[in-house]
This record gives C-alpha cells, sequence and structure tokens, in this order.
C-alpha cells in the first residue's frame, strides 16, 4: 500500500497534524520529502514530493500570491506548514487556494521538532522500499556464493536506491559514478547487480583507505540536485582475510539499514561511521548546527558550480588523508601545491581552515550532517 497524505492523518503518524485544505487531494502518494524554509523557489520542487516547511512570510500575501500555484503546477503531494516560528496561524489565502486546487495541507502541531517529523516521514515512505532491498539483497547473496577473499585489502560497497521509479530512468548513470569512483581506488572491480541494488567488490590499490573510498563516493553526489535530494544509500565494509563475500556484503548492508532506520535522506557510511551518523542525527535537532552547515557546505557547492572546480571533493580526501596533503595530491593526480591553494581557497570562501585542528573537526560534522541530514 503506498504512503499518502490522508495516511499522515487517519494513524496520527505527526501527533496532531491537521489536514486544513484541500480534502480531495488526501489521496495523493508521497515520494520523498522537501524542507524549504525560504519559499523563492517552487520550482525545485519534485513530483510526489510533500513539502515541510515553517511558512517564513508566508503571511504576506503580496509576496506568495502565486506561491500556491507555482507548487501545485510541480504536482507535489502536499504542503505540511508548522505555525509559531515565523507565522501565527496558516494564512487563509493559502487554505482558500488549497481546497480550489485539491491540493492537501497539512497543519503540523508547533511542539514537534523537524528532526521527528522528517524520521516519521522518511521512516514510512522509505518502508516499502526496504522490502524491495531485502528481496534483492537475498538474490544477491545468490549469486555470490560461498567463495572465501583472500585479499586482506578487500572492499565492498552495496549501493541502494529509493523511488523505483527515479531508479528506472537514472539507473546506469548512477550505477557509472559509483562504479568509475570505486574503480579508481580499487583493482578486479567485480559488480552484482540488481533492480534496486548494486554490489561493488575490489581491492583496494596500495596507500588507499576505506576512508578515501567513503570520500570519492560521497563526492559522487555533491553539487547534483537530482541526486543529492533522493534516496541514494551507500555502505561500505573491509572483507576480513578468509571471511565469505557474504558475510561481508552482509555488514555492508546493515550500514545502509541503519541510515534508513536513522532517518538520512541518504549518504554514503562505512561501519566505523555509524557512530557519528548517530552524533549528526542528534545535532540535526539543532537550528544552530544546522545554520553551521550551510555557513560551511553551502559557499563551496556554490562556488564549485559557478567556477566548475573541485573544492568539495579536495576538502574531502584532505579530511580523510588525516591532513596529509602529499597524499591529497597523490589521489587527485595533482602538485602538492594546487592542494595548498585549493585549501587557502576553501579558508577564504568559508572563513574556517580545515587545516587547524577545530577547522577539520568542524568541516567533518558539517560534511557528515549535510550528507545524511539534508535534503
Amino acid at each position: 500500500m503506498s504512503f499518502c497524505v490522508q495516511t499522515i492523518i487517519e494513524k496520527n503518524l505527526l501527533n496532531g497534524a491537521r489536514l486544513v485544505a484541500g480534502e480531495r487531494g488526501a489521496g495523493n502518494t508521497i515520494h520523498w520529502v522537501n524542507c524549504m524554509e525560504i519559499l523563492d523557489t517552487p520550482e525545485s520542487l519534485q513530483r510526489g514530493e510533500l513539502l515541510v516547511t515553517t511558512g517564513y512570510r508566508l503571511d504576506n500575501e503580496s509576496e506568495y500570491s502565486d506561491f500556491m500555484e507555482r507548487a501545485y503546477r510541480r504536482a507535489i503531494s502536499g504542503i505540511a506548514i508548522q505555525p509559531g516560528y515565523y507565522i501565527s496561524k496558516i494564512p487563509e489565502y493559502i487554505i482558500e487556494t488549497g481546497n480550489r486546487l485539491g491540493l492537501p495541507i497539512i497543519e503540523l502541531p508547533p511542539k514537534l521538532t523537524f528532526s521527528s517529523i522528517l524520521h516519521t516521514l522518511i521512516k514510512n515512505i522509505s518502508a516499502p522500499q526496504s522490502d524491495a532491498w531485502d528481496r534483492d539483497y537475498g538474490r544477491i547473496i545468490d549469486r555470490l556464493g560461498p567463495e572465501r577473499e583472500f585479499s586482506e585489502r578487500a572492499v565492498i560497497a552495496v549501493l541502494c536506491l529509493g523511488e523505483s521509479k527515479f531508479f528506472a530512468e537514472a539507473q546506469n548513470p548512477i550505477i557509472d559514478r559509483f562504479l568509475d569512483s570505486f574503480s579508481g581506488l580499487a583493482d578486479g572491480v567485480a559488480v552484482y547487480a540488481e533492480t534496486s541494488i548494486v554490489a561493488f567488490l575490489g581491492t583496494l590499490g596500495s596507500g588507499v583507505t576505506i576512508d578515501f573510498l567513503h570520500a570519492e563516493l560521497s563526492s559522487v553526489l555533491d553539487g547534483d540536485e537530482q541526486l543529492s535530494c533522493r534516496q541514494i544509500f551507500c555502505g561500505i565494509s573491509g572483507v576480513k582475510e578468509l571471511e565469505t563475500r557474504e558475510v561481508a556484503l552482509s555488514r555492508a548492508y546493515g550500514v545502509v539499514k541503519n541510515l534508513s532506520s536513522e532517518g538520512a535522506f541518504k549518504g554514503v557510511c562505512a561501519e566505523e561511521g555509524l557512530s557519528l551518523l548517530r552524533w549528526c542525527r542528534a545535532l540535526s535537532q539543532q537550528k544552530e548546527t544546522s545554520a553551521d552547515v550551510h555557513r560551511l557546505i553551502s559557499p563551496l557547492q556554490r562556488y564549485d558550480t559557478r567556477h566548475k572546480k573541485v573544492l568539495m571533493r579536495t576538502l574531502r580526501l584532505y579530511l580523510a588523508s588525516r591532513g596529509q596533503i602529499t597524499v591529497t595530491a597523490r589521489i587527485l593526480g595533482i602538485h602538492r601545491k594546487t592542494i595548498k591553494k585549493r585549501l587557502a581557497r576553501i579558508a577564504e570562501i568559508c572563513g574556517l581552515s580545515p587545516e587547524t585542528h577545530f577547522g577539520a573537526a568542524s568541516f567533518t560534522l558539517a560534511l557528515a550532517e549535510f550528507d545524511y541530514f539534508f535534503s
């Protein structure tokens, strides 16, 4: 059964949320969640998304008179608005337009945190997808067989994709990009693909660590709005010597299940990163840390997009190398002086240098929270 707007109300999933308009569209299926504070870019909304917002400046009808029409044209499933932060109540013109268009408007209780709202919604959206993952995971297990791995540097990555329609349309480009990044750091790569899961198995090159692999696979999602707002999860696990591939695959798949159960939107995570994931889960509930993430990461994204640069990728690999400029330069295949210049530019853009202890720690936390909990 699909997860729709009416389900939220009938099952009281959000503890007192009310459908205040657009009852005609209550059967709209919710494919994903999109959070917006400033509602000036409704064209970025995707079909089937539920928009969750605090309604910043929505009480200014002259400024947002066409917002509902623009959002409706994006074929979203509905809008959930939480009064209390910026508006005292949902404006009447929003309710009237919702009823006219048949676009559901949900009023969210002010006591709920955005983190708890998103966790509940994503858990319900992901439930049918999790069944598909389990099915395809079993098929890959059957294909791997009982073979044991004899290389101590073997590694396996499990890529799981949500939203089957989106996956069907973008399957090959996504797989190709992850495969390119995986193959850039591993030798003898084997690929096992099913409808919603792809497993990559290989042997890490000399001097390459799982941290580097994590950084490179995470970079695949940087700067691509079509990918960064989707359920794309990747779990990484090292394969222990003489261990069966099935056991290693189960650990990597377990990482993916942890990502989903913790309410992450997307992201790449290694076994060793699960504790950081849970830290970020707690931090994501705090408005102050969200502001820091925007302050540190958004300028890098804009710079990379505008200038076709790779500052985000450089930063990820520099942090993965534990601050070793020579190692970072070797992975990227460029001169160490170029790395120094890029790090200086990052410090200039963000107002914080990743070459300091506190800067490196701040960027590490900001990137993790961005990767997992920013839609």
